[in-house]
């Protein structure tokens, strides 16, 4: 295996599958070094993010919303914590790694910036999302997150309607779908609260440009 070689795992934090994944490389590897990026990160829990109340652990996670690097203030610790790992295992380039951590943190602040911007003009601090996984985001920035699933599951037709109801009496008008989960039921509500279906990806790879998307999907300019 490809990861008998490796010197060391940079991992979430919260995600169940995690655990096993490492526990058979440290077992063939013993210099084997983990890294939890999400070290410091406090576990989001449903009672603080506004959810209705869903079970995460059909998706193999561990602690809540295993998407930490939603909120900039995660994604600044994920940084310091993988900036901390790399320095640890490779000291002879820590002047190249701290280089590119400050830029990285220059970023952060940067797009936290233009994040908040979009939500001062938001005419809703609501929004709907098939499964909960801004809720990082929604607590650091005072937004409330409603998502579609019920307690892991497809919402029976009363569920949509309830939600429904209270969208439009709270004038939501953005639906979060990710591509990953149903989008018929997101695209449902989005048309009855005549609102905006707007496909968000957790993984992309330009992190700062998604996250403003979603800011920008807020403020009706998406």
């Amino acid at each position: 295996m490809i990861a008998d070689k490796s010197t060391a795992y940079f991992k979430v934090g919260y995600l169940g599958i995690e655990n096993s994944l490492i526990n058979k490389v440290s077992a063939s590897n013993p210099a084997f070094k983990v890294v939890d990026c999400s070290d410091g990160i406090e576990s989001t829990c449903e009672d603080h993010n506004h959810h209705e109340g869903h079970d995460h652990s059909h998706h193999g996670h561990v602690g809540g919303d295993p998407h930490t690097w939603s909120s900039v203030v995660s994604a600044k610790i994920i940084a310091e914590n993988m900036y901390k790992g790399l320095i640890e295992i490779d000291r002879v380039n820590e002047a190249d790694y701290k280089a590119n951590y400050d830029k990285l943190l220059s970023e952060i602040d940067k797009t936290d910036s233009i994040i908040k911007s979009y939500l001062e003009k938001a005419p809703s601090k609501a929004f709907i999302i098939y499964h909960p996984a801004l809720s990082y985001f929604a607590q650091e920035y005072g937004l409330t997150q409603y998502s579609i699933e019920h307690e892991g599951k497809n919402p029976s037709p009363a569920q949509l309607k309830e939600l429904i109801d209270k969208a439009k009496a709270e004038g939501i008008k953005v639906v979060f779908i990710q591509k990953e989960f149903d989008t018929k039921n997101a695209e449902t509500v989005a048309e009855a609260i005549g609102g905006k279906a707007i496909p968000i990806n957790l993984l992309s790879y330009n992190w700062s440009e998604e996250m403003i998307k979603i800011a920008r999907a807020m403020a009706l300019e998406d």
